[in-house]
């Protein structure tokens, strides 16, 4: 009977399905939903085992977290961003309460805008034994920096 008959926006979702699904299907495939490369500093692979590529701006120090957001970074007191990123010999994310209390060589990264520990990363032994490795901005302006081979030069 005519009056049985629905409109196609209430319709049982059959007819339309498919194109949703394509869509949906289209989105999750979209580059940026399936964890394309944020851009921030982030240390790759390097060219040896064991060793991660920094940028050119991470300096050195030894970093103590206190309580967090609080650390010292070289003896003085710092503080982390918020979303800060502390990444362990292994380059995987540690919560600062796995790593309280206990003092690490680090590489380290500010924030731009407010000048706050952004990214850390530990350091395993061999990026340990890469050195000289600026520990101050200044020092980093003056020496030079091989980025491919993640080597500091002194003038």
């Amino acid at each position: 009977s005519p009056w049985i008959h629905t409109m196609p926006r209430c319709d049982d979702g059959t007819q339309s399905r498919g194109p949703r699904r394509r869509a949906l299907l289209a989105l999750l495939a979209a580059p940026w939903a399936v964890g394309a490369p944020a851009r921030v500093a982030r240390a790759q692979p390097g060219p040896s085992s064991g060793h991660r590529r920094f940028p050119a701006h991470a300096l050195r120090g030894t970093l103590r977290i206190e309580q967090s957001p609080w650390v010292r970074l070289n003896g003085a007191v710092d503080r982390l961003a918020p979303g800060a990123r502390l990444r362990g010999p292994d380059n995987r994310l540690h919560t600062p309460a796995t790593l309280s209390g206990q003092s690490l060589d680090v590489h380290w990264v500010r924030e731009s805008t407010t000048g706050l520990l952004l990214e850390v990363w530990v350091l395993s032994e061999v990026e340990r034994a890469n050195t000289p490795w600026p520990a101050t901005p200044a020092q980093a302006a003056a020496w030079h920096f091989d980025a491919g081979n993640q080597r500091w030069r002194m003038p």
